[in-house]
Formats: C-alpha cells, sequence, structure tokens
C-alpha cells in the first residue's frame, strides 16, 4: 500500500493434498509454535516417508484480477483481496480439485496481529 502496488491475489490448489498430516501432528504444530515461534510441522508424503517425497498430486496455480490498494484503508483492501481469492477459488475448485475437498469450501481466518514494540 506504501508504493501503490496492486495485490494479485493467487490460489494454490492441490498442495494440501500433496503431504499427509495427521490430528497430534496438528497440535504439537501449535505447541511448537506457542514455546518456540516457530511451527514445525510432522507430515508424511509419498510411501509414508516424512517430507522427502510428496504424494502423487496435480498442482495449480490460479491467479486472480489485481487489487487496487490505492485512497483506501488497510481493512477495505483487506476485504477486497478476500473477495477477489474467493471468487478465484470457487470458479476453479472444481477444476483443479477432487470433488471431496472442492465441497469443503476456503476458509479464511483473519487474525488480529498483536501490535510490535517500536
Amino acid at each position: 500500500m506504501r508504493y501503490g502496488a496492486d495485490l494479485v491475489p493467487a490460489y494454490i490448489f492441490g498442495e494440501n493434498q500433496a503431504y499427509t498430516t495427521y490430528s497430534l501432528a496438528r497440535k504439537f504444530s501449535q505447541w511448537s509454535y506457542a514455546v518456540l515461534g516457530v511451527p514445525i510441522v510432522p507430515v508424511t508424503g509419498r510411501w509414508g516417508l516424512p517430507w522427502l517425497v510428496p504424494n502423487k498430486v496435480d498442482i495449480s496455480v490460479c491467479w486472480g484480477n489485481p487489487v487496487d490498494v490505492g485512497g483506501v484503508n488497510v481493512e477495505e483492501v483487506f476485504e477486497r483481496y478476500v473477495a477477489e481469492l474467493l471468487r478465484v477459488f470457487n470458479e476453479n475448485k472444481a477444476a483443479c480439485l477432487p470433488p471431496d475437498v472442492a465441497a469443503r469450501g476456503l476458509t479464511i481466518v483473519k487474525r488480529d496481529l498483536k501490535p510490535s514494540k517500536m
């Protein structure tokens, strides 16, 4: 926003299917982030190997239309960015995802950032 450059949303379809995660691994990742400030994400790929070989899946990158950042506040830009990202997801999910995954839709979670000390 500082330089007025448009934001171009992109969604990468299939990357969540490249590796398998487990509920215990997610809890470990949350714990490592809370304690160490770094999420350690244990995943397995093809043949049950950790991180080395991803599952065989198609990966597709779909680009959205540029989102203008000029003359508005951050909240407004964020809302327009999310709207465009949702449009990209909804227009491409059927062609780029397995039906059961596409049916889950896209959930976007906005987290409040803690104020940084200057």
